[in-house]
């Protein structure tokens, strides 16, 4: 929710200036170890005491004067499973003076997606489900590919039979003749690589992705310089040619009638997708400490802005627009909303002031509407999620350029069928 990304020093190497004692507020929660402190008048942590550290501090990155850090190497810590990655994370070294800090084990930084021949394996249930290549006899190829590493995605394999490539697609392996649905399978490849680097991003914005499209080896009893044999060598004579031709005939006559089912299928697929997408659901959500709660309507699939503005920077805010009237606030929680707001005062920026999250606020951009933290919706209603680049560092040129400013804009009602044509509806 609140988006931090912060580096630790030990305690003794930080020095609160005395002023600003009297503008802290510190939340805690679970085993009350973390403390974090945010400033009661913007809501902002820029530093607070981590679990994971309480010898320490942890400095927000964002937060860092310019000029004084020349190189940031961002680690993934996975909060959700604290036990499991703090045993084998080293992070504590990080808050001891006279220790060096160990180095603990690198994280999907960098990553090698491979697409073998562009098809095959469980594409859609690896690609959601698993991000980090499993040991098993599907993945024992990849991993020696890539020299041991576990720490890679692998996305989309066939296997091989014989001297022969077998795509899977769904599980499942892809029969001789069904030429669309190896288009199928590749487009899905394409499009889900995309969309996974596009995730992945957002966590690890230093990540670096290398696709390594892999042909298998067709050649039977040696290579193609060793006497080996393609498979593929019947020549054109004695009246093959004909034979051939018939043949050929007959895969482009099937395929043709294959793609044309497929597309039929994947139109149909994505006009249904697209409607469910596009159809507003009612999302809840709200601040950690559950003081501030509220509803918003919107699609189940959202565009969502990261902004680079001094102030979303230092609160790590990600968001998705809605218009005004289709934003609920519980009556509630009106009595724990703190604003802040600077510059032009346009953008309202609000906070619990229990626990300093920013679950929503109004911004510049849409004076007219509600920016909805998308890690403060609760699960269940969000199905997809695509972001965008806001800068806000150059507001007035990006803002010029964008379509941001229809997002809190009602959705025009669909314009009503002539009589004639709603009686033959009818």
């Amino acid at each position: 929710m609140r988006g931090n990304t912060h580096f630790v020093v030990p305690a003794a190497r930080f020095a609160l200036d005395p002023a600003a004692a009297g503008f802290l507020t510190t939340y805690t929660f679970g085993t009350h170890t973390a403390k974090h402190t945010f400033c009661r008048a913007c809501g902002i942590t820029s530093f607070y005491t981590p679990r994971s550290n309480p010898d320490g501090v942890a400095v927000t990155v964002a937060c860092v004067d310019p000029g004084t850090l020349s190189h940031v190497e961002y680690r993934h810590a996975d909060g959700r499973n604290w036990e499991k990655w703090f045993a084998g994370s080293g992070i504590s070294g990080f808050s001891k003076p006279q220790e060096a800090a160990p180095a603990p084990p690198p994280p999907p930084a960098a990553a090698e997606v491979i697409s073998e021949f562009l098809g095959g394996g469980r594409q859609e249930q690896q690609l959601l489900g698993y991000s980090t290549a499993r040991r098993n006899k599907e993945c024992d190829y990849a991993e020696r590919k890539m020299g041991g590493r576990n720490d890679a995605a692998t996305l989309f394999r066939g296997k091989l039979s014989g001297n022969h490539w077998e795509l899977y697609a769904d599980g499942k392996p892809i029969g001789k003749g069904r030429l669309a649905d190896f288009n199928r399978a590749k487009n899905l490849s394409l499009y889900s690589i995309a969309r996974w680097v596009d995730s992945e991003l957002v966590q690890y914005p230093q990540m670096k992705v290398f696709l390594r499209l892999i042909s298998p080896r067709h050649f039977a009893n040696g290579d193609w310089n060793t006497g080996g044999s393609c498979g593929n060598s019947i020549p054109l004579s004695n009246g093959s040619e004909s034979t051939l031709t018939s043949q050929l005939t007959h895969v482009a006559v099937e395929y043709r009638e294959d793609k044309d089912e497929a597309e039929a299928e994947t139109e149909d697929e994505h006009a249904a997708m697209s409607s469910e997408a596009t159809a507003d659901v009612v999302h809840s959500g709200g601040c950690h400490c559950r003081r501030v709660r509220w509803t918003a309507e919107a699609p189940a699939s959202v565009v969502a802005w990261i902004c680079n503005c001094s102030d979303c920077s230092m609160r790590g805010n990600t968001h998705f627009v809605v218009p005004a009237a289709r934003f609920a606030l519980d009556p509630a929680a009106a009595g724990f909303l703190t604003t802040y707001t600077f510059g032009t005062h346009t953008a309202k920026h609000t906070f619990c002031r229990a626990c300093g999250i920013t679950s929503f606020y109004t911004p510049r951009s849409n004076p007219d509407g509600v920016a909805v933290t998308v890690a403060c919706v609760d699960p269940g209603t969000l199905s997809h999620v695509e972001y965008r680049h806001a800068d806000g560092r150059n507001w007035e040129k990006w803002f010029a350029g964008s379509d941001i400013s229809s997002f809190s804009k009602p959705k025009e009602a669909a314009p009503a069928l002539p009589a004639a044509a709603a009686e033959q509806v009818q």
